[in-house]
């Protein structure tokens, strides 16, 4: 539909990396800029964020908290995201010789629900959760809040997203935010710069996470 369109550009937000319909609009002359996740294509220009350096950070932070039995709410498997916040995760708990304790969300409320109610009755139970977007989040939180189990002090609570309501929940949540309007501007430049100019060498700007910790992720938590 874009390619009969004739549109100028298009700026998307790729689910299969490898999906040979970017390169027919690249084919076609058509510039690509991908943002979020990256493409195979070399042709695409991309915007994009360090999922891993981020998870290892905040996976850090609750092992420097003291916990050694740390959940992971993982997204969908074979979506780009979900899997370098999982690499993260597993890279910091094997560094510090931990169990990897990882549940399928798939990033959907539901998921995260499901994910969360065999992480808590784990044993030895977890500590802590780490959980890779905001819609899990909302059913961790569910499922936490119907087992009365208490955030912090029952299980630590980290996760990827910084919605609004973040800082409104009580306790307010730790987070780990995308520059959202920063990686916005950086993929309109580049989708005009590839507009005006498409001999241009692609370029593929990765931006970092925030840790912004707040009080879900708790204090020095006894071993």
């Amino acid at each position: 539909m874009l390619a009969a369109e004739r549109v100028l550009g298009v700026l998307l937000s790729p689910s299969d990396e490898n999906d040979p319909q970017i390169g027919t609009l690249l084919d076609l002359g058509i510039p690509v800029v991908a943002f979020d996740r990256s493409v195979t294509d070399p042709r695409a220009d991309s915007v994009t964020v360090d999922n891993r350096g981020a998870a290892k950070q905040a996976t850090q932070l609750l092992v420097d908290l003291g916990h050694r039995r740390i959940g992971f709410i993982a997204g969908l498997p074979g979506v780009q995201t979900a899997d370098e916040r999982l690499a993260g995760y597993l890279e910091v708990v094997g560094g510090a010789a931990l169990e990897a304790l990882v549940r399928q969300g798939d990033f959907s409320l539901e998921g995260g629900r499901r994910a969360t109610a065999e992480l808590i009755v784990e044993r030895p139970a977890v500590t802590a959760l780490l959980v890779a977007n905001n819609l899990m989040t909302l059913g961790a939180l569910d499922v936490l809040r119907e087992g009365r189990v208490r955030v912090p002090d029952g299980v630590a609570l980290a996760a990827f997203d910084d919605p609004p309501w973040a800082r409104l929940i009580d306790p307010p949540l730790t987070t780990l935010a995308q520059p959202l309007r920063t990686m916005a501007d950086a993929a309109v430049g580049l989708l005009f710069e590839r507009i005006a100019d498409p001999r241009r060498q692609p370029a593929h700007p990765r931006f970092d996470l925030e840790l912004r910790i707040r009080r879900s992720s708790g204090e020095h938590t006894a071993l």
